[in-house]
């Protein structure tokens, strides 16, 4: 999401942001520490408990992310809520979104997990959607057929690709002393 977060700076749009998931989780790195390290300030933060990656433990983290996402949008008002991605997070966010009748703009939807269930959380995701950001012309295809509207289905690239790319690549000398 960086590229996206970025781009928006520049533009001068507002951006609010809302951790949730494994981005307050030490056992996940609290990767917000990066989020705020490369300058962006986290607007809410959304705590799940988490027991465990059964379904039981999923649904509870889900149960626990509904209401303080609905809160964290309710308070934000934001014009509209930008998501990324499949997880069960993401999808909480979307259904906080549409509770509190908020439009969704959706990266990477259409994309394929082969099999897991994560393809049901971002397809219903898309569902959701008002905009569509798909990461590749197959994926565009597949929005499409769901139902999709054409004018709202966009190929627009992977903020994840773009983030490797624009990552500066090591000398050899400095690979091997790396590794």
């Amino acid at each position: 999401m960086k590229p996206v977060l970025n781009a928006l700076r520049r533009s001068q749009t507002s951006v609010q942001l809302v951790a949730t998931g494994s981005h307050l989780d030490p056992a996940f790195g609290h990767t917000l520490d990066a989020v705020t390290a490369d300058g962006f300030t986290a607007d809410r933060c959304v705590p799940l408990t988490r027991v465990n990656d059964a379904a039981d433990g999923v649904a509870a983290a889900m149960g626990d992310a509904l209401p303080g996402l609905t809160r964290a949008l309710l308070d934000l008002a934001p014009d509209i809520l930008l998501l990324l991605g499949d997880r069960y997070e993401i999808f909480a966010a979307a259904q906080a979104a549409l509770l509190s009748r908020i439009p969704i703009a959706h990266i990477a939807g259409g994309d394929i997990s082969e099999g897991a269930y994560d393809d049901a959380m971002r397809h219903a995701i898309s569902k959701l959607a008002h905009l569509h950001f798909a990461t590749n012309e197959d994926a565009r295809r597949r929005l499409l057929q769901m139902g999709e509207a054409d004018d709202r289905v966009f190929v627009s690239g992977s903020p994840g690709i773009d983030a490797l790319m624009s990552t500066p690549r090591w000398q050899r000398t400095e690979l091997e002393q790396r590794l």
